[in-house]
Formats: C-alpha cells, structure tokens, sequence
C-alpha cells in the first residue's frame, strides 16, 4: 500500500524552519548587527569573507528545504524528506544562532546567549554533511554494495562533524552547556573538523561521478533529472571545497564570491530534482506551479550570480567608477538573459515533465492517438488506454448511450468524474475518468477533459458507426447465404426435379408417337404447361436478383411486380403513395421484402386477392402486404407477430422457419425495420416499417403484433 502524506507534520516542520530564518533577518536588521559573526562560532577555515555569509546561506537553506521537505512529507513521506527536514530546521536554528549571539555583545544579559550563540556553528552541521549522500539514496534500487557503504560513510561523518561542532566551545560566548572544556580537545577541534569535511568533499565528489555514470546510461525521460541532479551534487560539491579552503591563502577575490554564490545555485538545481524524483507522479496539480517557480529563481541566480562575476571582473580590468562598473554589469546580464529564457523554460518542463509530458504536449499526443484510431471496439479500446497514459489516470471508461453500444475501461478503480459525450445535440455516452490509488483528481485534469469532450465524442461516434457497419456487414453476409440457399433450394428441390420430370416425360411422348399418337400429344400439352409454369418460376427467380433497377424507380417495379404475378391469376391491387420520397438505402429491401412476401402469397396460400401498399409518412415507410389466401396451412397462428429478428414464421402459407420468411428478416434488421407478420384462416398480412433515417445499429428485438 502507498503511504500517505502527513500534512501535519509538514507544516511543523516548515514553521520550524521558517520562524528562526525570518527571525535571524529580522533581528540583523533591526539592531544593525555586524555581518563577520563571532570569532570561532564556526569550526571551518573559510575566510571572514565567507564566514560572513554563513548566516545568509542558512536562511536561503531553511527557507528552500524548509518548504521542500514541507512538501514532500505532505505528499509522500521518503528518507530523504527527513534529511532535508532536519537541513532545513538546522540551518534556520544556526542562522538565528548567529545574529543571536552576535545580538548578545549589545544587550548584556541576553536570555541563552551562550547555548543559542553556539548553535550557531552547529546548528547546520548535521543536514549539510548528510546531503552529500542524498543522491543516492534517489537513485533505483537496489545499490551496489560500495555505493551502500558510501551512504553509511557520508552519513557517519555527518555524525562525527555533527558532534566535534556540539561540543565547540567559542571564547567569544558563555560557555556552551554541551562543550567539553577541555584546553587539548578544544584545541584539536579545528583540525578534526578540517579532516572530516575534507572526508566528506571526497564522498560528495564521488557521489558526482556515479551520477554522471547514471546520467550516461540511463534512457532520454529519466536523463533530465539526473543531469539537474547531477549539477545540484557539483556546485554543492563547490561549495563545501570552498569552506575547506583555509582562509590565509592568497587567493583571487573572485574565488572566494563563487565559494558563496556556488551553495546558491546548488540549492536551485538539487532541491528541484530531489522535489521531481521523490514525488515523481504525485507532482499531478503542482506540477506547473513548481516549473514556474523554478524557472523564476534560477532566471534570478542567474542574474545575481552573472552581475556579481561581471562586476568582480570589470573592476579588476578597467579604471571605472563602480557606478558605471555596476550598470554596464547588470545591462550585460538582461541582454543575456533575454534570449535565455526558452532555454531555460525547455529544461525545467524536461525536470518536471518527463518523456514529454507537458500539457501541451500531452494534447498533441492524444490527438495523434485520436487521429490513428481504429475503428470499432478494437478502437475505443486503444482510445481509453491512451487517455488514461496521457492524464496518467487510474480507471478511464466510454460506455455507449444505450446497452447496445460499444463500451471499453482501462484501469482499476472507481470513477470520480462523469463527462457527458454529446454530438449533434445528442448524447451519445459517458466518459467517466477516476485517479491513480492514494492521488487526488486535479482540478487541471478536470479542465483538460472538459476542453477535449468534443474530439472524444467525435471519436467514439467513429467508433460507434464502425461498429455499426461491422454489425451490418454480418447482416449482409447473412442474408447473401440466406440467398444462397433459398436460389439453391428453388434450383434443387422445386424447379430441378421439376425439369428432370418434364425430361423424362418427353422421352414417354417418343415411345407414344408412334403407337399411341393421341395420347403423346395430351402428354406432350401437359408437359407444356409445366413447362411454362417452370418458366414463370425462373422469372421469378430472376426478379429478385435485379434490386439495382429498383434504387432508381421503386414505383415502376412495384408496378411490374404486381403486373407479372397477375398473369399467374390472383388480382393485385397496387397502392404507391410517395415512392420517390423513399432513402435511396431502403429501396432495394422494400422491392425484395414486397415480392417475398407476394410470391409466398401465390405460391403457398393460393391467394385470389393480393393488397400491396406503400406509404411514405410519419417519419417511416410502411410496405404492407394483404392477401386472402390459407394462412399457415396445418399451423394458423391467428394474431402470430415476429420482428426483424423474429423466429421465421412464414407469410402467405409459409411455413416456420422456411427461408422466405428467414430473408425478410434478415432484410428487415439490416435497415434497422420492425417486421410483423400475421396471419389467420381468412388471410395473412405483413407489414415493414422502414425509418425514414437511419438510427445507430442495434439487434433488433420481438415486438408484441
């Protein structure tokens, strides 16, 4: 199970930190107090130049790692949350120590002069020397064993430095109640110290190195961290090498400012990447706010840092005031900065945004998805799982408006926010979203989902009308073998045997012409007319396989429908009221359905009356046939209704499951019709609504007559 955050313990941790670095600045202001703090408040050998600056760098720390480690125990409690803590606490303590000691020579009796005047030199030492090793604690696991001996080495001379500066004891303040007033150990404790940072420089170079390795092998989304990482670990590195550096050598001015702008810079680059590797996903909601904070204050270092360079190296080349030194300085540095600035921005969305996961990016990303989608429920499949890797949600579902519909869900979990999917007015699903386990849902997700509704929407319609042409390419296919097989029987069982019987007959005329004339003519004149009942049978065959003719002018083959099987003696009346107004898609089932139905009435019900009609109104075409013939022959079912998917009642005499009936259905669901057939001994009747426009496919299903 993921930890949570503790809120909090966040906060505490940022007051703690906080209330003494504002305290330290508010004190040095408000009484004036020196910058050079109290001779041998700090156990290093830096110059007084830099010594100076150690309270300024300890605010700058508290401030930063305070709100850093606020951050992370709040959103994903991690190891190095609390070292940061602890950093953040110390140097906030060791800033105000500082300004509280050196407040203690102007104000006599000053409550815990001597202990918070010490805590001054010590107050920093433990986070600072256990940062060197933090890296690696980032880095995947599991760590070689020389790297994990590194981390218990760094973190031992975090505690070694930790308490040689503890028990320090400055001859400027009171005695410190944890020093141990001994004349040789406090005479050793320079020198000691000077070893052990010089100890944990090394290790911190070393830390540089294994990043720069990582850096080099690892993949384009994870480089980018590694390589802030990686410079943060260097200037850090600087940094410590310059408080190592004893402060009696000769060395050029410019040394030493760099000695205190280097902690800055590493304090820009190695809180963002620790900020962006700990939380990693949970940067979801704060990720755009860290990227514009982090471009803001290295965009400000960078200014403070080129100015203080500039200034330092034009005073040491030309003979210039230090006004005009100073404005030709800081007019270099925006000139510069200018063109900089994309750069910069570009780098911290690949800090914050791994494998291009800027919002931009992320539209472009899921419109190329959307602009390959395939079709059918492969395809909205494929849609659901890009959502939920490009919003990095936990559960993404589409389902269709109405149980028929294709549906997809990627992901575990329950949903937490419904989107209505509308198109043309219409609602058409729902997109329901839901976060990662243990994540809240961002309120910018919400807004970025909002804004692509329409493109969704758009896609799932695609998606429904694939689906709709796979479900009717089946129809079609259904209803060609259904063809088939009709054609096949009529050939086989009806006018085959038939031909056959008429073949065998001729030969009987053969061996009667000669001794019996009479009778091969009556049988040669019965054989005529089966064959020309045979014949209107082909003829029957035959118009049913010409429905191109009917997509142009469906009253003029209704006409000839009803004219042709007139011939064969029952009376057709033909009712056409709006043939023309007729979609084009409709036309060719209404043709075959009405001679299905008309032939079924000749040939099995031996109708004498045959009623054909088709209106056009109310948003359908109606096709009704009527007839006056048998009905079902041994089976009436008075008042017997079936639907396009319907259990193959026959119309006209036919019987269940016979393949008139079984085409009319097919036909019928294809254009999304309502079949409904009855009949009774008086008579049968079909009739076929048509809708006027096509409706998204879905089975068709039994409706009472």
């Amino acid at each position: 199970m993921r930890r949570t955050g503790h809120p909090l313990i966040a906060i505490g941790v940022l007051v703690a930190a906080w209330a003494p670095a504002i305290a330290s600045v508010a004190i040095a202001w408000a009484a004036g107090l020196p910058e050079v703090p109290l001779p041998r408040t700090f156990l290093s050998q830096a110059s007084p130049a830099v010594s100076s600056r150690f309270d300024d760098i300890g605010v700058t720390v508290a401030i930063i790692y305070g709100a850093l480690s606020a951050v992370l125990i709040a959103r994903r409690p991690h190891p190095v949350a609390i070292i940061l803590a602890v950093h953040a606490i110390g140097s906030g303590l060791a800033a105000f120590g500082v300004q509280w000691g050196l407040l203690g020579e102007q104000v006599p009796g000053l409550p815990l002069w001597g202990p918070l005047g010490h805590a001054g030199g010590w107050g920093f030492v433990l986070g600072t020397f256990a940062t060197t090793v933090v890296p690696l604690l980032l880095l995947p696991r599991p760590l070689p064993p020389w790297q994990r001996a590194l981390v218990v080495l760094g973190l031992a001379l975090a505690v070694v430095a930790f308490v040689i500066a503890i028990t320090n004891q400055s001859p400027a303040l009171p005695p410190n109640p944890l020093a141990v007033q001994n004349p040789a150990y406090q005479a050793a404790l320079p020198s000691a110290y000077a070893a052990v940072s010089a100890a944990a420089v090394a290790v911190s170079a070393v830390v540089v190195g294994i990043l720069l390795a990582r850096w080099a092998q690892a993949v384009p989304g994870r480089r980018s961290r590694l390589a802030w990482l990686t410079v943060g670990q260097l200037f850090l590195t600087l940094s410590y090498g310059s408080l190592i550096v004893p402060g009696d050598l000769d060395l050029p001015r410019l040394v030493w400012d760099f000695g205190m702008v280097a902690p800055v810079i590493g304090q820009i680059f190695y809180p963002a990447a620790v900020l962006v590797m700990v939380l990693g996903p949970r940067l979801r909601g704060i990720d755009t706010a860290v990227a514009r904070v982090l471009s803001g204050l290295i965009l400000a270092v960078a200014a403070a840092g080129g100015y203080l360079v500039l200034s330092t190296v034009l005073g040491s080349v030309v003979d210039w005031p230090i006004e005009a030194i100073g404005i030709v300085a800081a007019a270099v540095v925006v000139l510069a900065l200018q063109p900089g600035r994309r750069w910069l921005q570009e780098r911290v969305d690949r800090l914050v945004y791994p494998d291009g996961r800027r919002p931009a990016d992320l539209m472009r990303r899921l419109g190329e998805r959307l602009g390959a989608i395939e079709s059918g429920r492969d395809g909205l499949a494929s849609l659901v799982d890009g959502l939920r890797e490009v919003f990095r949600l936990g559960v993404v579902e589409i389902d269709s408006a109405g149980a028929a519909g294709p549906s997809a869900r990627s992901g575990g979990g329950s949903p937490t926010l419904e989107l209505r999917l509308r198109s043309a007015g219409l609602e058409i699903g729902v997109l329901a979203v839901g976060p990662r386990q243990g994540e809240r849902m961002p309120r910018r997700v919400h807004d970025e989902l909002e804004e692509l509704v329409g493109p969704i929407a758009t896609a799932l319609l695609l998606v429904q009308a694939g689906d709709a042409l796979e479900h009717a390419r089946d129809h079609v296919v259904a209803a060609r073998q259904a063809e088939r097989r009709s054609l096949r029987r009529e050939l086989h069982d009806g006018i085959g045997p038939a031909l056959a019987g008429i073949g065998f007959g001729l030969a009987a005329v053969e061996n009667l012409a000669g001794d019996d004339p009479d009778a091969a003519r009556a049988l040669a004149a019965r054989l005529g007319d089966d064959l020309r009942a045979r014949l209107v049978d082909v003829q029957d065959l035959a118009r049913e396989l010409r429905p191109e003719r009917v997509r142009h002018d469906l009253a003029a083959e209704l006409a000839g429908l009803a004219e042709d099987f007139s011939a064969a003696g029952p009376s057709i009346v033909l009712e056409v009221a709006g043939a023309g107004a007729v979609p084009s898609e409709w036309r060719d089932a209404v043709y075959l359905i009405a001679a299905e139905a008309v032939h079924n009435a000749v040939r099995h019900a031996a109708a004498s009356v045959i009623a054909l009609r088709v209106v056009v109104g109310d948003g359908e075409v109606v096709l009704t046939v009527d007839d006056d013939g048998i009905g079902f022959g041994h089976e009436p079912r008075d008042g017997a209704s079936v639907s396009g998917a319907g259990a193959g009642l026959g119309a006209g005499g036919a019987t269940e499951g016979g393949v008139g009936l079984a085409s009319m259905r097919e036909r019928a669901g294809e254009a999304g019709a309502v079949l409904e057939v009855r009949s009774g001994p008086e008579g049968s009747s079909v009739r076929v609504a048509f809708p006027l426009v096509r409706e998204p496919y879905s089975k068709p299903e039994e409706v009472p007559a």
